[in-house]
This record gives C-alpha cells, sequence and structure tokens, in this order.
C-alpha cells in the first residue's frame, strides 16, 4: 500500500460512507492486508484502523471474525515494535465482546498477560484494559483459569509506578475479582486504593486476599508463593515493595495447613534476604518484616512440635543456619 493510502487510512476509518456495508468489507480487507505489511508504521496505522472499523461495524467482525482475530494476535506478539503492539492490544479490546469460543479468549488473555509487566506504560494500560474488557465478556466457567494465572500482576500493579497503569489494573482486578472468588472483598475498593502515599488501603487488601485463599484456594496461594520471587527482583521500587508486602501476607499464612511442600518458600525467603541490602529504605524495611513474620512464624511451628502438637517445619534449614552465621539480622 503505498504511503498516501496509508496516510488516508486514520480519516477513512471514521467516515461516514463506512456505513455502507460494501465499503465496510472493502476497507476491511484492505487493513488485514496491511497488517501484515513490513513497514512497522503501517502495521500500526492498519491495526488502529482494524479496531476502529471493528467497533463501529460488529457485524463485519462476525463475518471476518477469524481473519480479524489472526491479524491482531500476529500483531500483538511484535514485541519489537510496542507501538504496533499497544494498538493490537487496543483493538483487541474492541472486538473481544465478539470472541464467543473459548480457545479465543484464552489466546487473547495470553496475550494480554504477556505485557502486564512491559516496561512501556502505554502497553502496560492497554494490557490491563484489555484484560479487564475480557473478564466482563466472558462467561464466568470459561474465564476461571486465565484469571488465576493474573492475580500476582493484578494484585502488585496496583502500586504501578504509572498512575494510569495502576487505575487501569484496579479497573481489571474489580473485573476479575467474580471469577477469583474474591468478589465480597471488593466492594470497598476504590480508586484511592492506588492513590494513597502510605499503601494501608493496599496492604490491607493483600492480608485480606491471602486470609481468603489459605481456606477457599490453598492452590492459588501456593502459586502466588511461587511467583513472588520473580517481583521482589522487579525495576520498580514500588513493585517490589508491594511484592515484599504480599510475600509478609503470604508468610503469615503459612502455618495453616496450605503449602504442599517446603520447596516454594526457599527461593521466596531468598529474595527476601537478598533486599535487606536494597538501596530503597522502604524496601529494605518491607523486606525486613517480611523475614522477621517468618522467622516468627518458624518459632511458633517448632513450639508447637515441641510440645508434641501437630505440625511441621515450614521454614527450610538454610534460613536458620543464616540467622547464626552473622549475616544481617532485622531491625
Amino acid at each position: 500500500m503505498p504511503h498516501s493510502q496509508s496516510s488516508f487510512l486514520p480519516q477513512l476509518t471514521g467516515h461516514p460512507l463506512l456505513h455502507k456495508p460494501e465499503l465496510r468489507g472493502l476497507l476491511l480487507q484492505r487493513l488485514l492486508a496491511a497488517a501484515h505489511a513490513s513497514n512497522a508504521t503501517l502495521r500500526t496505522l492498519a491495526v488502529r484502523g482494524l479496531g476502529t472499523v471493528a467497533e463501529g461495524a460488529p457485524q463485519e467482525v462476525k463475518k471476518q471474525r477469524r481473519a480479524l482475530l489472526a491479524a491482531l494476535l500476529q500483531a500483538a506478539g511484535d514485541a519489537a515494535n510496542p507501538e504496533v503492539v499497544c494498538e493490537s492490544l487496543r483493538a483487541l479490546r474492541k472486538v473481544c465482546g465478539h470472541l464467543g469460543r473459548p480457545r479465543d479468549l484464552r489466546a487473547v488473555a495470553g496475550q494480554a498477560r504477556a505485557y502486564l509487566r512491559h516496561a512501556d506504560d502505554a502497553v502496560r494500560t492497554a494490557a490491563f484494559e484489555l484484560f479487564g474488557q475480557l473478564a466482563k465478556a466472558t462467561p464466568h466457567k470459561q474465564g476461571k483459569a486465565w484469571t488465576r494465572e493474573a492475580l500476582a500482576p493484578l494484585l502488585l500493579h496496583l502500586r504501578d509506578p504509572s498512575p494510569t497503569v495502576a487505575e487501569a489494573c484496579l479497573a481489571a482486578f474489580l473485573a476479575c475479582a467474580p471469577f477469583l472468588g474474591l468478589q465480597d472483598l471488593v466492594n470497598d475498593v476504590s480508586v484511592a486504593l492506588c492513590k494513597e502515599v502510605s499503601g494501608a488501603q493496599h496492604s490491607g487488601l493483600l492480608g485480606r486476599v491471602c486470609h481468603q485463599l489459605v481456606h477457599t484456594d490453598p492452590a492459588l496461594l501456593e502459586a502466588l508463593t511461587v511467583e513472588m520471587p520473580s517481583y521482589l527482583h522487579c525495576a520498580w521500587d514500588g513493585i517490589r515493595l508491594a511484592a515484599c508486602k504480599l510475600s509478609g501476607a503470604l508468610l503469615e499464612m503459612v502455618g495453616a495447613p496450605c503449602l504442599g511442600q517446603q520447596d516454594p518458600l526457599d527461593p521466596l525467603l531468598q529474595s527476601l534476604h537478598s533486599l535487606c541490602g536494597s538501596p530503597c529504605t522502604a524496601v529494605k524495611m518491607a523486606a525486613t518484616e517480611a523475614l522477621q513474620l517468618a522467622q516468627q512464624r518458624g518459632k511458633e511451628t517448632l513450639g508447637s512440635l515441641a510440645t508434641g502438637h501437630q505440625g511441621r517445619s515450614l521454614l527450610p534449614g538454610w534460613f536458620f543456619i543464616w540467622r547464626h552465621q552473622g549475616s544481617p539480622r532485622p531491625a
């Protein structure tokens, strides 16, 4: 497609002539072809146009659903071009209400989830907005699996360094809460949770989520435990701080019979230990507090064993060795 035609796309997609079905179909075909072009700018314009046409002509989406979905998913996989990815995620948000097949919903959810931790604020925002829209458009039985896989970012990016991303994350979390069995915990959650300086509301929410999951979904609690170390090494201090607080809430629950084995705790505790030397004071303090809580829970468990009560050691042996080898003690 020549440059003159590519520059015409944004104008054409909003033109009144698109009320004519034959022109909508023609435009959609041209945009689908341009979405596979070698030029990244042209692909960006074409994907944006696909989203606009799909939004204004849902009947065309139904006719060309497979071709449209394939083009947008391919564009969303173009990780080397954030602008293409961002436009594709936005376009997918406009068409996801017309995707009836569970495998299509899972495919779109997978692409959205892949970008929830992206370095670009606009991409993260688009990913969370798409994830939230998917939750609204998905029947309850079909959305439970892929919402479970995104619980960690949904909880942690409520404190995203970008206020826009944090608000998009909050909207997605509220939309996903029913799939996770957490709908009763979010009735009083508002955008203030993302904006407060102290983070007290967020910490309270993390504690309530972990407390409920230990009773209703121990497997999901264990999955969170396994996933935490990667967030504890995140580049953003705000996310690392949130991950330290969520780790503390998780460790507070390990005294209950929720974890099937000790292994998930080992990398979590080691990651917290490494953050005790963080240059960020808030992160250092939160990591130290989480480790102190882990130590206290370990003492309680050992005390239970010593008095003959049923129980098991929940902290790996290296943790107690570390406490006696001169490593920095939590203050």
